[in-house]
């Protein structure tokens, strides 16, 4: 018979499982920046993850669950070096948490995991990444002629070459604005 259709995640950055015990600020794990770090939420605990900041980096640290069908609704809390609440997230990019932050020193900060209501186990995996790289929100238009050159233009972060849009902010953050050419395909 069939089984029941699961999604997976297929990547091209370098990945890397979970190292226990992390549980504790003490015990909190190195994460590289665009390396993605597969692990799972503990039942009544958390997960601690050390970041190496750089003053004036913009990260992004975004959280796959809900999207590869995990049970694990992520909360993600950042914490500066004195423990104090940096900034939190659930829910934010198609139900999965994403946190954008600026570093405003040479210092590391501790990011903390949990389940909104503490579960865990087997069936709450996540794939959390944290990036220094480009990160595109959104394209206009969203379609492309086939054939042809199609100017578009990208919204996100840290694009490279792109410009401050102080009007347009998602998270409470501005984005940058990088106009592209694109050609389409003809045969689609």
């Amino acid at each position: 018979g069939l089984s029941n259709s699961r999604r997976f995640a297929v990547g091209t950055r370098d990945e890397a499982l979970e190292k226990e015990p992390n549980n504790t600020a003490e015990q909190a794990a190195d994460v590289t920046p665009d390396t993605l770090v597969n692990g799972a939420c503990d039942p009544q605990n958390y997960d601690y993850y050390r970041i190496s900041a750089k003053k004036g980096q913009r990260y992004i640290i975004d959280c796959t669950a809900l999207r590869i069908d995990s049970r694990a609704q992520v909360v993600l809390t950042l914490l500066d070096s004195s423990g104090a609440e940096v900034q939190s997230s659930r829910a934010t990019k198609d139900r999965d948490p994403m946190l954008d932050f600026t570093s405003s020193e040479d210092a590391p900060v501790m990011l903390r995991v949990n389940d909104l209501t503490f579960r865990g186990g087997d069936e709450h995996p996540y794939r959390l990444l944290v990036t220094t790289g480009p990160w595109i929100d959104y394209v206009d238009p969203p379609f492309l002629k086939a054939g042809v050159d199609n100017e578009v233009t990208l919204y996100g972060r840290n694009l490279p070459g792109g410009t401050p849009v102080e009007d347009v902010k998602l998270d409470g953050r501005s984005v940058d604005r990088l106009k592209v050419v694109i050609k389409a395909p003809s045969d689609l």
